[in-house]
């Protein structure tokens, strides 16, 4: 995609232009634009400093959603980056702890509108000139890592995540290695935890748990209801065996709320319990 450029930071070049640029036979390309219609997304607005970006897109219908670029400085002093991308606009599962659950669902993206979030250089055109200048934070360094943690419960966008995922590590588009790839859930759906381990086994697989105790999940997660802790458990265990590893277990350590000795015993139990699940936990302090 390098060939459809700007030229050198100037004003972008019409699509018209490029593909002229790229020596597109000039009656190809006429027939091209009056056949199919081309929707892409825009950066809106970036903010951020060296650590990482979060960059505000606009999407074609022009709803927006935010993308995350995570900067990480390896010893030997290379740059990779990790993507955060978004599967939805807003979020039906309406967890207390999470703004997006306020917005309620407005839409689901597309494979390729999620595809878009992950192309971290110039390709994506910006709607302003500073937007444009501040998103060239990728000299040296390279997309090592996507994760599914940006707005939106992906499981609740199956098919079009799971095209992206096809799209992220096709051998001519993305070329990423499906082990550097992870969808995080809140427990939307057991049969779709053991549908990705069957469509997807080499992808990460992240639960948003929040609490061991069904009771104290729901009132974290409404949405938990109607998966209890049983059902859930069993199909980590299946997604375990199919993908010879465990999943990761988020935990927001929120004071007086899922921080007792209980949650604690209801945790371990339920990751001690787990038949085939090695499970990998991150557990954060909210205060």
């Amino acid at each position: 995609m390098n060939d459809f450029n700007n030229n050198n930071g100037s004003s972008p070049l019409s699509l018209e232009e490029r593909l002229a640029q790229a020596e597109f036979p000039k009656r190809h390309a006429t027939n091209l634009l009056t056949e199919f219609a081309l929707n892409t997304c825009s950066i809106l607005r970036v903010e951020g400093s060296d650590g990482g970006y979060k960059f505000v897109i606009q999407l074609s219908s022009g709803q927006l959603v935010e993308t995350v670029l995570i900067r990480h400085i390896r010893n030997n002093g290379h740059v990779r980056y990790t993507v955060c991308v978004s599967s939805q606009v807003g979020c039906a599962k309406k967890c207390s702890f999470c703004a997006t659950g306020t917005m309620g669902l407005k839409a689901q993206l597309t494979s390729g509108e999620i595809l878009e979030q992950s192309i971290a250089d110039d390709d994506m055109p910006s709607t302003t000139e500073t937007a444009r200048s501040r998103f060239r934070v990728k000299p040296n360094g390279v997309i090592r890592n996507v994760v599914f943690m940006g707005m939106g419960e992906p499981m609740d966008n199956y098919d079009e995540v799971h095209e992206s995922l096809r799209g992220l590590t096709h051998q001519y588009l993305f070329q990423l290695n499906a082990k550097h790839i992870t969808v995080s859930t809140v427990g939307a759906s057991a049969r779709k935890i053991r549908l990705l381990a069957d469509e997807a086994p080499q992808v990460n697989l992240a639960l948003s748990l929040h609490s061991a105790i069904q009771e104290s999940r729901e009132l974290l997660i409404p949405s938990a209801n109607a998966n209890p802790m049983k059902s859930l458990g069993e199909s980590l265990d299946y997604h375990s065996t199919k993908s010879g590893r465990g999943a990761m277990i988020e935990y927001l350590l929120i004071d007086k709320v899922n921080d007792s000795d209980a949650e604690w015993t209801h945790l371990r139990s339920f990751v001690k319990n787990g038949t085939n699940t090695k499970i990998y936990s991150n557990i954060r302090r909210c205060l």
